[in-house]
C-alpha cells in the first residue's frame, strides 16, 4: 500500500513514534526489519535501509546498523555501501556515518567488512567527499589483502574524480613509513586496472613510481 502524496511523511512520524515508545521492544523491531531488508526485493529493501538508517542516526543507535551491515555484508552489500555513500555526506549527520566507517576498520576488520567501507568510499562520499574518503582508504589498504577488487575500484573511483589529490595523497603515504603500506596497496589496485594505469600515466608517474621503487619491500615481493 501506498500513502497518498500528502501523507509521505506520516509513515517516517509512525516508525519514529514506534520507536520512541517501544524501547522495550527495539531489538525486537530491530531484528525483523533487518530480515525484511535482506529479504525483500531490491526496490523495497532499499527502502526499509534507509527507514533503519533514519532510526540508527535519531537514535544514535550503532546496534541497528551494526545488525544491518552484519546481515547485508555477504548478499547485499552493494545496496547498503549506496545508501551509506549517500548518508556519509548528509549535512545532519554525515559525521555519524563517517565515524561508524572509521571504527569498522578498528581491530582486525574481516576482509569483507573493509571491502564494504572501501565500496562506501569509492561512491558519492568519495566524489564529493575526497579527502575524507582517503582516511578510510587508507585504514582500509592498511588491513586489507592487497588484492581486493571493492579496495581497487574505490582508488580508481577516486582518481577518476579527483586525480591529483589521490596522486598526491599516495606519494604522501609512500614516504611515511607507518603508511608504506596504504601507499603499496593503493598503487596496485590502481595499477591492476585498466583505468588506473591510464591515470597514473601522466606527469606524476615518475615521482610516485621513485617512491614505489626506493621501499623496504620484503625479498618474496609483498607488501
Amino acid at each position: 500500500m501506498q500513502l497518498a502524496p500528502e501523507c509521505h511523511g506520516l509513515a517516517t512520524a509512525v516508525r519514529r513514534h514506534l520507536w520512541d515508545e517501544c524501547e522495550l521492544h527495539r531489538d525486537l523491531l530491530t531484528e525483523w526489519a533487518v530480515e525484511q531488508a535482506a529479504a525483500l526485493p531490491a526496490d523495497d529493501a532499499g527502502r526499509v535501509v534507509d527507514a533503519l538508517l533514519d532510526l540508527t542516526l535519531l537514535f544514535r543507535d550503532k546496534a541497528i546498523i551494526n545488525k544491518l551491515r552484519d546481515a547485508l555484508l555477504m548478499q547485499r552489500r552493494s545496496s547498503l555501501a549506496q545508501a551509506l555513500s549517500k548518508a556519509a555526506i548528509d549535512p545532519r549527520f554525515g559525521s555519524y556515518i563517517r565515524g561508524r566507517l572509521y571504527n569498522w576498520l578498528s581491530n582486525n576488520p574481516s576482509q569483507e567488512r573493509i571491502d564494504l567501507v572501501a565500496e562506501v568510499c569509492g561512491g558519492t562520499f568519495g566524489e564529493q567527499a575526497p579527502e575524507r574518503a582517503l582516511v578510510r582508504l587508507h585504514r582500509a589498504a592498511l588491513k586489507s589483502d592487497p588484492s581486493s577488487i571493492p579496495l581497487a575500484t574505490a582508488f580508481t573511483s577516486l582518481a577518476t574524480a579527483h586525480r591529483q589529490t589521490v596522486l598526491w595523497t599516495l606519494i604522501k603515504w609512500l614516504d611515511i613509513p607507518e603508511s608504506e603500506r596504504a601507499g603499496i596497496v593503493a598503487f596496485l589496485g590502481l595499477a591492476s586496472t585498466h583505468k588506473g594505469t591510464v591515470l597514473l600515466c601522466g606527469p606524476r608517474l615518475q615521482e610516485l613510481a621513485a617512491g614505489f621503487v626506493a621501499l623496504k619491500v620484503c625479498s618474496d615481493g609483498r607488501p
